[in-house]
């Protein structure tokens, strides 16, 4: 419970000096990029981490394919989605290429969070 309160007052404080440092402008292109990421996140995942922990868990199924398997099929997700989430968000605010920018660094993000599968062996 202790680390839930730390984790809410350093986010509470980090958000508000970005806030503060980027401006109200600069911070909506922020968020707008981040919630076209936020938008594809769940599909990327792919809801596999359960059917991944079942396989683990039984015995049918090597550890180290029931892996290979999740993270090959969460990298394809992320290719196939990422290009064209890119596009939209050009072709929805083309005056402010710069959110185009920040989506494709951000998903950049999602790459790395297919990995995060690793944790549940």
């Amino acid at each position: 419970m202790s680390d839930r309160i730390i984790y809410l007052v350093i986010t509470l404080f980090s958000s508000a000096v970005i806030v503060r440092y980027l401006g109200a402008e600069q911070y909506g292109t922020l968020s707008i990029a981040l919630s076209f990421i936020a938008l594809i996140t769940p599909v990327v995942r792919l809801g596999i981490d359960q059917i991944a922990i079942r396989a683990l868990l039984g015995d049918t199924a090597a550890p180290g394919t029931v892996l290979g398997t999740t993270l090959i099929l969460r990298l394809v997700a992320c290719l196939i989605l990422v290009p064209p989430l890119i596009l939209i968000a050009y072709r929805l605010y083309p005056t402010q290429p710069e959110i185009g920018i920040i989506t494709a660094i951000l998903s950049i993000g999602l790459i790395f969070d297919s990995l995060s599968f690793i944790d549940l062996w």
